[in-house]
């Protein structure tokens, strides 16, 4: 059986996003070019901006993929040990181009003309009920203080971390955000991590010091 342009046509575009994903996250967004994303998956800035319009678009389907993936890490709500939001803070010191790419996005964003409005609208909406669902599932199950709201806590995890990431990406020494928000998780009634966990984040972060530093 033949597969149909529209068919050909999406999974170009998903090569486009993996490749472009790689790039962007071990560079610094403001350092990557379309150009160097044009090269890294074989194709003129012209022919790259034909599938997705503008560079603005472009931008947007990247952190789009990158949501797709961070929802396998993080896994379904309530499951594992450690909360997904943690998870996220974690992993989020190990891509620094897209914290930034994302930092610099969302700043725009606040435009309602921009690209990227109604995207941060959406996400914002289902991250808080991703997280705020996380937390009733450990109420549940004793996990988290049962007298917290968990909606609220929801976004106030949101902020601290979206704020966070605003200051790690001007200077990454100047502050762990796995440490920090699982401090306030804690605070706002989580159960308290394991050392282990703690551990493999400081281990992360110092990595990801290092990388940083020698770019």
């Amino acid at each position: 059986m033949t597969r149909g342009p529209r068919r050909r046509r999406g999974e170009s575009q998903e090569r486009i996003l993996d490749i472009a994903l790689e790039v962007v996250s071990t560079k610094r967004f403001g350092a990557t070019t379309l150009i160097d994303i044009a090269a890294a998956v074989q194709m003129t800035p012209a022919g790259l901006l034909h599938h997705f319009g503008s560079k603005e678009r472009l931008y947007v389907e990247i952190l789009r993929r990158r949501d797709a993936i961070d929802a396998n890490h993080v896994g379904s709500p309530g499951e594992g040990e450690l909360p997904g939001v943690l998870i996220l803070a974690r992993h989020n010191q190990s891509v620094p181009g897209l914290v930034h790419l994302y930092v610099n996005l969302a700043a725009a964003a606040t435009e309602p003309a921009h690209p990227a409005h109604e995207y941060f609208r959406q996400r914002n909406a289902q991250v808080r009920q991703r997280v705020a669902r996380d937390i009733a599932v450990r109420q549940a199950e004793g996990g988290f203080a049962p007298t917290a709201d968990a909606d609220t806590v929801a976004d106030m995890l949101i902020a601290l971390l979206d704020g966070l990431q605003v200051r790690w990406d001007v200077d990454p020494t100047s502050v762990n955000m796995f440490d920090t928000v699982a401090a306030f998780w804690e605070m706002a009634g989580g159960r308290p991590l394991a050392s282990a966990d703690r551990m493999g984040s400081a281990q992360c972060a110092e990595g990801e010091h290092d990388h940083r530093t020698m770019h």
